[in-house]
């Protein structure tokens, strides 16, 4: 993408209380220059700097870039990458297109030290936004003590939204493969990149609780997500320092499992729709350059996107 002089589409929150679309340069999502010779590249590794308000479980993340000549940890990002059009959408015209998004456990963990790290230094306007408003829960277990808390809950995010709009910062890499329909044949311009940042990421998990489930009975995965994240603020504010793991197992609200809750295309694709849905700027031939040599022999064809390069007659038909 850099190379050609491509910028991702970056998802960012706006003051207005909505995800807008931006552009963003591949330096700026890195936060260094792409091919300096001191950049580091770490691949499932701890993001150190997570470490000074994260307690308890360590969460290593897809992508880990390091300054190594400062020795500075310069940014932590998650990748998504994700089909169009997901099931629910395929029957749709194409500028309705959207892709499913698993959220897992970890990326909570993610936003949440994102966040803390944010306030770390400034605790007091966390104090402010969060106030007293949920000190009346005795139980966080119990479900039906919490749901009564649960408006407050989308009040503090919003205000956390709201503070660090102008300082938020890429967080969720989301590149998308897109293929004929639901079959497994790629579109001749199959390949882009959207950005989330961890304030749209959060603001994206705040508008899965539409106003009927502020006044639930019981506790949705989304609601549950939520809840989630207000609880490690709220640990933060306290103590400065959270134990994401222990939240997330410890108020499970049922069965317990790593997924946080799926969001499909339906609800993506307005955060997704523009001209790069209906043609991405890569085509698929391109991806001989990306993929060079004998490296498609280290693709695993069981997994959809790698069986749609290899299998792809276009591509790579000699191995």
């Amino acid at each position: 993408m850099q190379h050609n002089a491509l910028p991702s589409v970056y998802l960012k929150y706006d003051a207005n209380g909505a995800v807008i679309q931006e552009h963003i340069d591949t330096n700026d999502v890195f936060g260094m220059n792409w091919n300096a010779p001191d950049i580091f590249f770490g691949f499932e590794q701890e993001y150190m700097p997570f470490n000074d308000v994260l307690a308890g479980r360590s969460y290593p993340i897809d992508l880990v870039i390091k300054n190594q000549s400062t020795n500075k940890y310069v940014r932590a990002l998650e990748i998504k990458l994700t089909a169009i059009p997901d099931n629910t959408t395929s029957g749709f015209e194409q500028q309705r297109y959207g892709a499913e998004l698993v959220i897992r456990t970890p990326t909570i963990a993610y936003i949440a030290s994102s966040i803390c790290l944010f306030f770390k230094n400034k605790r007091h306007i966390l104090r402010n936004i969060m106030d007293t408003h949920l000190d009346n829960i005795r139980d966080w277990v119990n479900s039906h003590e919490v749901l009564l808390s649960l408006p407050k809950m989308l009040d503090i995010a919003k205000g956390v939204c709201s503070e660090m709009e102008k300082y938020q910062t890429p967080l969720i890499v989301q590149p998308i493969w897109k293929t004929k329909g639901k079959s497994p044949i790629l579109e001749d311009h199959c390949l882009d990149v959207f950005v989330w940042s961890d304030v749209s990421f959060l603001y994206l998990l705040l508008e899965r609780i539409g106003p009927k489930e502020t006044r639930a009975q019981e506790v949705s995965r989304p609601i549950r997500t939520m809840i989630w994240v207000v609880k490690m603020l709220y640990d933060f504010n306290r103590t400065g320092m959270v134990n994401a793991g222990e939240i997330m197992d410890r108020l499970s609200y049922g069965p317990k499992n790593d997924k946080a809750l799926a969001i499909n295309g339906n609800v993506t694709s307005k955060y997704l729709q523009n001209d790069f849905i209906l043609q991405p700027r890569v085509s698929k031939i391109e991806i001989k350059n990306i993929i060079q040599g004998n490296g498609v022999k280290y693709l695993s064809p069981e997994r959809r996107f790698d069986s749609s390069i290899v299998n792809d007659p276009d591509l790579y038909e000699n191995h």
